[in-house]
């Protein structure tokens, strides 16, 4: 499928602000719930504008596969697979050495990975009801609506889908809504035009108003667990972060290095991750002040570049 100049722009964009957001997750005295200003800029620079927008562009790509249903889902439990195998190499490992009793508490973590391997899983049969311009909105509503009734602590087994615990950071219900919105707006985030730009804003307004008047304060800082609220906004968000990536790359065209990281972005993923893993043997966890650690996050992705571009680490790490 041809590149699409803007959906490059918004995931290599996305890519250099996750890997910000880590860098203070891992090495920040505050584990990113810092006031400093540096640590406070990533961790709202990779939340919205990172996992949400990742998903978001995942489903477009979803929708307009020529994988087979049974082809998804196959690819669904190979990401699924995946990221538990990342939790033992960037987790599991390290925290053993340092005999840290997380070690295997951790190896269950639910991260990106896990949810986009269970949305390929649960959405590949639905790529023709995505189409639909009245049921596909229906049924996101629906798990908007419902999905704060199933949150549960219950087990390792049911985390992944309604976990609530702090080793949950992406639960099925609700994320896998930003998926299904990319594969339901699928052909129009992928032939943009000035007309469709207007409609993805109007929509926005409509989603940002409906999510402000609705707003509960007991929801605003509950990441992984977000509400029918903070939903609206986020979407309300995503539409127009959209439409201005769009206009910006129509004017300053392809910008080579959030493209190479767009291309790249399950490899940066893996790469970066296994370093943070393992410079805790090094650095300690939660060390350092807000810069330092902000110039530990830029090393992290100038090495996590030229291995990428430089060596040929790539063959290394599974293709999915």
């Amino acid at each position: 499928m041809k590149r699409v100049k803007y959906l490059d722009l918004v995931r290599g964009l996305a890519i250099f602000f996750m890997i910000m957001q880590h860098a203070m997750l891992v090495h920040e005295y505050g584990a990113g719930d810092s006031s400093d200003i540096f640590s406070v800029v990533f961790v709202v620079l990779g939340t919205w504008p990172a996992a949400p927008v990742f998903m978001v562009v995942m489903g477009v790509f979803m929708q307009q596969s020529k994988m087979n249903t049974r082809g998804m889902m196959i690819r669904g439990l190979k990401l699924l697979a995946l990221g538990y195998v990342l939790n033992f190499v960037r987790f599991t490992i390290p925290l053993l050495i340092v005999k840290d009793n997380q070690a295997f508490t951790l190896l269950f973590e639910i991260d990106i990975f896990q949810l986009a391997g269970l949305s390929y899983i649960i959405l590949a049969g639905l790529r023709k009801v995505a189409s639909n311009k009245f049921a596909f909105p229906v049924i996101i509503l629906f798990i908007i609506i419902i999905s704060p009734y199933l949150w549960a602590d219950i087990n390792y087994l049911t985390d992944p889908f309604i976990g609530i615990n702090e080793i949950v950071s992406f639960p099925v219900f609700p994320w896998i809504i930003y998926p299904m919105l990319g594969m339901y707006l699928s052909d129009t985030l992928l032939n943009m035009d000035k007309k469709k730009t207007i409609v993805l804003s109007i929509a926005a307004v409509i989603a940002l108003t409906f999510g402000l008047i609705t707003l509960g304060d007991h929801t605003v800082y509950a990441y992984p667990q977000h509400t029918f609220d903070v939903h609206l906004i986020i979407i309300a968000f995503v539409l127009l972060y959209l439409v201005t990536a769009y206009y910006i790359s129509k004017y300053i065209g392809d910008i080579k290095i959030l493209t190479i990281w767009s291309k790249n972005i399950t490899s940066i993923y893996i790469l970066q991750w296994i370093i943070y893993g393992y410079s805790i043997l090094i650095l300690n966890a939660n060390s350092f002040n807000h810069i330092v650690t902000m110039l530990i996050g830029f090393v992290v992705m100038i090495i996590v570049h030229l291995l990428i571009t430089k060596t040929n680490i790539d063959k290394f790490i599974p293709k999915i």
